[in-house]
């Protein structure tokens, strides 16, 4: 019986099946052979490499990797942490309604981000407070919310961590910035902290004040 010699495509070793047999499997498409029904199993389970995508993180604006597999489910976040950061939702309002002890009605949103980002205001109220202008943050206007306000002034204050140099942000922000224009009210972006706003942040405010 005349036999042809092959390599398995797993583990490399060589071996011999009948050419009638061979000529039939390369008949029906098959490319790859094996010395034993176990070194086949093993490559057939063998996931399929899957597709590695950058992305830039909508909150942070990191850099970070998602691996394109069956199930994944897309994200714009490099982590949950900074996907928490950047929404609102009613589990997190309830959160911080649970957390200052009333939890028989939830906070208005404005005032949910008040106690929110509270520590981030820290250091410049006290500056603040000496330039003798009435201030409000976290304030209200049409659909946003913007950081800081003065309203006898129509000033508001966005400050912009990292992340809204972004891209998709900064489409956010323009239009945040257009629709607050339309109702009269000047708005200043003053680049700063993610977390900690110093003092030297109201260097461009007290100009327009």
């Amino acid at each position: 019986m005349r036999t042809v010699t092959l390599t398995c495509a797993e583990c490399g070793t060589s071996f011999r099946i009948p050419k009638k047999e061979h000529t039939r499997q390369v008949k029906k498409g098959r490319t790859c052979f094996f010395c034993s029904l176990s070194c086949a199993a093993v490559k057939g389970n063998r996931p399929r490499r899957a597709k590695i995508e950058d992305r830039t993180c909508d909150f942070c604006g990191k850099t970070f990797q998602v691996l394109m597999r069956r199930g994944y489910k897309d994200t714009a976040h490099c982590s949950r942490s900074c996907a928490s950061a950047n929404s609102v939702t009613d589990r997190r309002q309830r959160a911080s309604k649970m957390s200052t002890g009333n939890i028989d009605n939830l906070l208005p949103l404005h005032e949910v981000m008040k106690l929110r980002e509270a520590p981030k205001y820290a250091l410049i109220k006290k500056e603040l407070a000496t330039l003798g202008e009435p201030y409000e943050f976290e304030f209200p206007l049409g659909s946003y919310i913007f950081d800081l306000a003065f309203p006898n002034k129509l000033l508001l204050v966005e400050f912009d961590g990292a992340y809204h140099a972004v891209p998709k942000q900064q489409e956010a922000d323009a239009i945040k910035t257009a629709s607050a224009t339309t109702l009269g009210w000047r708005v200043l972006r003053v680049q700063t902290d993610d977390k900690v706003l110093p003092v030297t942040a109201l260097t461009q405010v007290v100009t327009l004040l």
